[in-house]
């Protein structure tokens, strides 16, 4: 629906970064110590990455899931091939959904940049960036300027680049 498949792949990245960044700085940190700050970071990522994708999954958002799925890689052709425009009792849901999903994204973003980290200031910068493509593909489509195909293919986009900057 918006964005949940970001914060999955992400922590994904997140663990392979900060791991192999374990031995880039062992005068600083202890590696102990380094371990559990990156098991805590990666805990906290992941409980906020599962709160998140609960509440897309809740009821309520059913008929949004039907057009967007919480997470883009299950977004289908026929949801792309979608060329209808949103409705305007789909747009106060999105708008519903999108801001209580958007909480737990900025929780997540503030997470890796108060774990500082390996790459996780990259990894919040890089999530940063993709919060305001995602604001400006959302309000293209509340708008009305685009379809729901374009903005499902967009939202694939985002996240694609997102990963790759964050690496």
């Amino acid at each position: 629906m918006v964005r949940a498949g970001i914060f999955q792949s992400t922590v994904i990245v997140v663990a392979t970064i900060m791991l192999s960044a374990c031995g880039t700085s062992p005068d600083l940190i202890p590696e102990s110590s380094l371990a559990a700050e990156i098991d805590a970071a990666n805990q906290k990522i992941s409980a906020l990455i599962k709160a998140q994708l609960s509440t897309c999954m809740n009821q309520k958002f059913e008929k949004l899931r039907l057009i967007s799925p919480c997470q883009t890689e299950n977004i289908t052709f026929a949801q792309l091939a979608n060329n209808t425009k949103i409705t305007n009792q789909e747009r106060e849901l999105f708008i519903q959904a999108s801001t209580q999903l958007d909480a737990f994204s900025k929780q997540i973003t503030q997470t890796y940049r108060n774990a500082d980290i390996g790459s996780s200031n990259k990894i919040a910068d890089s999530r940063t960036w993709a919060h305001t493509q995602t604001l400006e593909n959302r309000l293209a489509l509340i708008n009305k300027k685009i379809t729901w195909g374009e903005y499902l293919k967009q939202r694939m986009n985002i996240e694609a680049r997102m990963l790759r900057q964050a690496q």
